[in-house]
């Protein structure tokens, strides 16, 4: 039996398990981890052979980057049979936002939580049963470079593949006037093939998803309004939600006072406000003290000039029985 695991990941997660990949796939790639293009191995576990590939590292599924273009094409288009969503667990929140979009997707995902090592290093702790329970998602804690966990997480695949039963995420749900706008858009999907999942497709037609658009003949997008700043908004905010249940942190003063802070700093009104200030300050700071250390240096330079002066013409004196000055 034949089986593809494409593993999308965030770049820094893939970097970190090179040797993992170098492992199961015994391959040397001459190209290094920056080159763009998939990359696929063959390993035989427990007596199947099984083709892994490496998807380049991507943070989500709109296609801004080259990478995050073959990402989502090999995922759409190819039907692989499982796919291992790498997940750093020192930046848990932040990779996130691939996997529910993954979700969303509606194809059978197992997280890889990576890097739990560096986690625990920072006191972070995460509650992996209870992510899996929220996400519903299977989960595999791993460290890829010290090759820990790597066994079972592949002994989980072969057995959710063999076992026939399909892995159904729980389904991601936004604010109400968000799933009204979800549910307008159905109507303009008709050409949409039934491999993709037609929610996912209503999803990225609100975003005015570029990629969408060029594949398929959809007509009446322009009565659709484009809502990608609040999609992104309600998945973070869902994504702050679950953390707040299964992940704890140790210095939760700290994440709080910089949630705040970011509240007013990136905040779309009063953040540039708050930059040409913080500039301004800036500015007058550099006269001023430049100002300042110009005068001093000014004070200073004549009298360090006249100390010097003097030991270089005693020095004269001596060696010629004269004065300089003289």
């Amino acid at each position: 039996m034949d089986l593809k695991w494409p593993l999308p990941a965030i770049p820094i997660v893939v970097n970190n398990t090179l040797k993992w990949i170098d492992w199961c796939t015994t391959l040397c790639w001459k190209l290094g981890w920056r080159d763009r293009r998939k990359k696929e191995g063959t390993i035989r576990h427990k007596g199947e052979d099984i083709t892994i590939v490496d998807l380049p590292g991507i943070y989500s599924l709109s296609p801004f980057t080259l990478e995050e273009r073959i990402s989502r094409q090999y995922i759409l288009e190819d039907m692989p049979d499982m796919i291992i969503n790498i997940v750093d667990a020192s930046a848990l929140e932040r990779n996130l936002f691939l996997t529910f979009q993954l979700m969303e997707l509606g194809r059978p995902v197992i997280i890889a939580l990576n890097m739990m090592d560096e986690a625990e290093k920072r006191g972070i702790k995460i509650d992996v049963e209870g992510l899996s329970e929220a996400l519903g998602l299977p989960i595999v804690p791993i460290v890829a470079r010290k090759e820990k966990g790597l066994d079972a997480l592949m002994d989980m695949v072969l057995d959710q593949v063999h076992s026939g039963a399909k892995l159904e995420s729980k389904p991601i749900r936004y604010s109400e006037d968000l799933e009204q706008m979800i549910q307008g858009a159905e109507h303009v999907i008709n050409h949409i093939p039934d491999h993709i999942n037609k929610r996912w497709a209503c999803i990225k037609l609100l975003e005015r998803d570029e990629m969408l658009l060029e594949a398929y003949d959809i007509s009446g997008i322009d009565s659709l309004p484009a809502v990608d700043e609040q999609i992104a908004n309600e998945k973070y905010r869902l994504i702050n939600d679950m953390m707040e249940t299964v992940v704890k942190r140790p210095d939760e003063s700290y994440d709080k006072l910089s949630a705040k802070l970011d509240k007013y700093i990136l905040n779309q009104w009063i953040g540039i406000p708050i930059f040409a200030l913080v500039m301004y300050f800036v500015f007058n700071m550099t006269f001023t003290l430049g100002d300042m250390v110009w005068i001093y240096w000014t004070s200073f330079f004549p009298i360090m000039l006249q100390a010097l002066r003097v030991p270089c013409s005693c020095r004269l004196v001596w060696r010629t029985g004269c004065s300089p000055l003289s």
